[in-house]
C-alpha cells in the first residue's frame, strides 16, 4: 500500500498537497449584489460570459451549495467560492 496515495507528484514525497483558497471580503453597496455581477466585480471572472459559463458549469458555490442561478442575490454575509478564491460578502449597513 502506498502510503502517500493522494499526494502531488509534483511536490516531494514527504510534503502532502494542500488546496490553498485565497479569500477576500466584498463590501456592497445596498442590500444585494447578483451572483455573476460579482464574479466579474471581484475580478474572478474576466467577462460575464465566463462567469455565466462557470456559474452554468456547477463550479460556483455560494455558502457550500452549488449555485447554477447567475442572477441569484447575495446579501451581507454570505460566502462564494470559485476558483480556489473565497469571498465574504460584506455591507456597510449591516455594520452600524
Amino acid at each position: 500500500m502506498d502510503k502517500f496515495k493522494g499526494t502531488n507528484p509534483a511536490f516531494s514525497k514527504h510534503q502532502p498537497y494542500v488546496e490553498t483558497f485565497m479569500t477576500e471580503t466584498f463590501t456592497i453597496k445596498g442590500d444585494y449584489i447578483e451572483l455573476i455581477k460579482l464574479l466579474k466585480a471581484a475580478g474572478l471572472a474576466d467577462t460575464g460570459g465566463m462567469a455565466k459559463m462557470a456559474i452554468e458549469d456547477g463550479l460556483v458555490t455560494v455558502d457550500g451549495i452549488i449555485e447554477y442561478r447567475k442572477g441569484r442575490k447575495l446579501k451581507n454575509g454570505q460566502r462564494v467560492e470559485f476558483n480556489n478564491h473565497i469571498v465574504i460578502i460584506t455591507s456597510p449597513e449591516a455594520s452600524l
